[in-house]
Formats: C-alpha cells, structure tokens, sequence
C-alpha cells in the first residue's frame, strides 16, 4: 500500500494530480503540466508537499526529502508567483528535518534570497552562498568586502578538504610507495589557491596553503621554488609600515618552522621587506612585531638589541633573548640551555608561565601568566609516564597543555633534561608535552624540586620547572617557559 500511494503522490503525472485535487473525473483535466494554470499547478505542488509531509511523519525522512526535491523540480520548470507559499512551506519543512541544503534551494526558487545564502552557509557550502550573493547582485565577483569576504570563506573551504585529503591519501600504497602524485589533493589544491588569487588571508591561513604546496611539490627544486614565487598580499586597510612588517613577520615565521634548505630563502624574502621599512620611526608595538621578525630570523642579536629597549626593567623576558643570542647553533639540541637560576621563595609559589619571542606558540605572541591555582587542571599521566601533566585557558580564550616526564627508565627527579622529544616519542626516556597555537617536538627542561602525591598516583604535589620547547627544534622556533605548583622557588 505505501509503495502504491508513493507512486500515485511522488513522481506522478501531473495529469494524474490534477485529476485527483480538480475533482476527480467531473472536468477534463489538462493533458500536461505546461497546459495547467498556475493556479492548478500551485495545487499540484501543495500535494506533493503535503505527501513529504506525511512521510516524515512517518519517520520516513529519505522520502521526504525526494519528495521535496521532485516538487522543486517542477516548479523550477515553470516558475510562478503563486507558488510561493507551498515553496516557503517546504523550504520550512526542509529546514524541520535538518535538509539545509534542500532548504537552500527552496528559499531560493522562492526568492528569498537571505534565507537561502544562510541555509547554504549552515549546511557547509560556502561556495553556493557566493553564488547566490553574486546572482542577487548584492556583490560583485571579486569586489567589495563582501565579496572579498566570501571568497575567502570558499577558498578556505577548499584548503580545509585539501588538507583532510592529504591527510588519507599519502599514506596510500600508490602514493606513499609508488612515488605517485595524490591527485584529488592538488585538485582542491589548486581550486583554494585560484581563489585565493589577490585576495588578504591572514597569514596563519596562508601558512597552511604555502605548507601544503611544499609538500606537494616535486622534489627539493620544486619546494624552493615555491618558497621563492610565493606572495601574500595582507589585509586591506593596513598602513604601508604595518603591512611591511606583517610580510616580513610571515617569511620570518615560515623561516622558523622549515628545513635547511628552505629557511634561506624565506629570510631573504624578509630581509627584503624590512629594508623597506625606517626601524627609527615604529611605534613600540610595531618595535614588538619586529623583535619576533628577526628572532624568527634567527637575528637573535637584532632581537636582544629590541628587546633591551622594550623590557628594559623585565629582566625575566630578556633572559630568553640572551639565551638565545648565547646559543651558538641553530638546533635546539645542539647545546644545552643555560636556564637562570631562580631565587629561593619563602612562601609557595604557584604560576604558570608562557613566552614566544617568535610570536608562534602564543595567541598574538603575548605572554601568558596563569596565577590562579583553581585555573589549573591536572591529569593523570599514563604510567610510565609519570610526572605533571595540566591544562589552562589563556586570557585570550586558547586552551594550553603542559607535561613532563623523566621516563620510565629514569623517572622525573630534580636535574637538567636536554635533547629531549615529544612524550610518546620513546617511553623509556624523558619527554615534553605542549599544547597551545601549535605542539612542540623537541625541548629542554629543568626540574628545580618535585615532590609526589600520595593519594594521586603519578601526579606531583609539589613542582618547579623551567623548560623550552620547540616544534622544529630550531632556536628560532622556541617557546619558553615556567611551571611552579606550591613551589620554594621564584
């Protein structure tokens, strides 16, 4: 019975429906739907809806949606006015069941624009609610901040799927053994980068598009080549100076975070643009933006030289531009840091500290101070891996984790751990854990006393630590900091 009053309600001849809501056999029903009056058709398309209707009801959801669909279909074929209260009902419908691409659709064909641009926005489709701005001719292509807007928004898209993509097919046998290109990867690829095309991302955007090409590039040569045709237009609105020091500041932030060979090029790249700029002229603020350009840059000199005039009285802050300026390789690991010794505290101490001199571990490369004890969440490490493990939320809403371990070989115990990897690297030996804009790989740490809990297994109940810790394992790509939890020491 239900497959048979589909047939009758769903993909009916029009001259059947007709026939059906004019009154049976009293009056000749049209012989096709182009013949029909509007006003019949109108009537047409209200039993189609009301039949989706009744099969959602039904739980029937998939054939609610065909049913929407079909009635969209006919009334895309002869456009009139007086459906469009059956096609707002149903766009309503559509949006009931969660079918908001459906619902984009129909808000469409029933000429509410600004209800099929925010359907098709819900349901993921950035690309279609350009579309539908652009038909309106509430922008126009490529122009305007709207528009601008938007087409970000679609690149964007783009770039997310690109990088999701990436993600399973190079570890496909064709690809990961083969040697062989992942295709629908460079498609989506190529798509964000078109519009992407003279348009301001911001830089961290921009960032993601620029590694993706690397990667995807062919060979070494490829990858400089890359790096060296690459452009990022900044944001609209910007002075020439800030918008110099923000181009310098990405090159710089790409220097930090690639290899041997491409870290040359992206320096150069920032050398070239802070030539531009009169350094005597800045604002403290745009002094700041350049500190993090040259540490970036591995300029650690030119940043101390910033930093002494900026933190003059911050003694803490411009030890990490000393440290810096002191180490005598580009690699972390090279050379253990030279951490200051704290001062003894006579009362407990309990605070978390964060700083970025490149600016890339810390929401707007500020420093981060968290002196609440209720602030923080401790975790319970796995074991083997015991030693504080926490979590807190930046001022500016980033949420951080922080964690040590000595290992299970050696256990977290007062001393200095260098050369040391991400926790999970290796079980055996001590490992950090960070969390925050970005993780760290590689760090450093000094543990300055640790006492154990006794009703938290593995967990500490009392802890000094002073740590880097790095993603690349280049000083230029350092984020330091402190852990004290009911500490004796400053």
């Amino acid at each position: 019975m239900g497959c048979e009053l589909r047939r009758l309600m769903f993909p009916l001849s029009a001259c059947l429906a007709a026939t059906l809501l004019l009154g049976g056999c009293s009056e000749e029903p049209p012989a096709s739907w182009a013949d029909m009056t509007g006003a019949q058709k109108a009537k047409v398309l209200r039993a189609k809806l009301e039949s989706a209707q009744a099969a959602g009801k039904r739980h029937m959801n998939g054939d609610l949606k065909l049913g929407i669909e079909e009635l969209l279909a006919a009334a895309e074929k002869s456009p009139s006015p007086e459906f469009t209260p059956v096609l707002k009902e149903a766009a309503e419908t559509a949006v009931e069941y969660r079918f908001f691409q459906t619902a984009s659709r129909a808000y469409e064909d029933a000429g509410d624009w600004d209800k099929a641009v925010e359907y098709a926005q819900k349901f993921g489709d950035m690309e279609r609610a350009r579309d539908l701005l652009v038909k309106k001719e509430q922008i126009k292509p490529g122009d305007g901040n709207a528009a601008e807007a938007m087409r970000i928004q679609v690149a964007l898209d783009s770039l997310a799927k690109a990088e999701k993509m990436y993600e399973s097919e190079r570890d496909q046998p064709n690809i990961k053994i083969l040697g062989n290109k992942p295709a629908r990867t460079i498609e989506l690829l190529a798509k964000a980068q078109k519009d992407l095309e003279g348009v301001g991302v911001s830089e961290a955007d921009y960032q993601r598009l620029l590694r993706l090409q690397i990667e995807l590039a062919d060979g070494t040569r490829g990858a400089e080549k890359v790096a060296r045709e690459a452009e990022w237009t900044p944001p609209r609105g910007l002075s020439s100076v800030d918008g110099a020091l923000r181009r310098a500041g990405l090159w710089s932030q790409m220097a930090s975070k690639s290899d041997a060979k491409l870290a040359p090029i992206f320096v150069a790249k920032a050398d070239a643009v802070l030539k531009e700029i009169d350094q005597k002229s800045l604002t403290p603020e745009q002094k700041k933006q350049l500190m993090e350009t040259f540490y970036a840059s591995a300029r650690f000199a030119d940043a101390l030289a910033l930093a002494r005039e900026l933190f003059a009285s911050d003694e803490g802050k411009l030890s990490y531009y000393k440290l810096a300026a002191a180490h005598k390789s580009v690699a972390l690991r090279d050379q253990p840091i030279d951490f200051p010794v704290p001062g003894k505290s006579a009362t407990e101490q309990t605070y978390v500290t964060l700083y970025s001199p490149s600016g890339g571990y810390t929401a707007n490369g500020d420093e981060v101070l968290i002196s609440d004890p209720g602030a923080l969440t401790w975790e319970t490490p796995e074991k083997g891996q015991e030693g504080p493990r926490l979590r807190f939320k930046g001022d500016e809403g980033t949420v951080y984790m922080l964690a040590f371990t000595g290992g299970y070989r050696r256990g977290l115990k007062p001393g200095i751990y260098d050369n040391v990897n991400e926790i999970g690297y290796s079980p055996a030996e001590p490992g950090i854990g960070f969390e925050g804009k970005t993780k760290v790989r590689f760090g450093q740490f000094i543990v300055h006393e640790v006492e154990w809990s006794d009703e938290k297994p593995g967990q500490v109940s009392r802890v000094a630590i002073d740590f880097c810790g790095s993603e690349t394992g280049r000083m230029s790509d350092v984020c330091y900091g402190k852990l004290r939890y009911r500490a004796h020491f400053e």
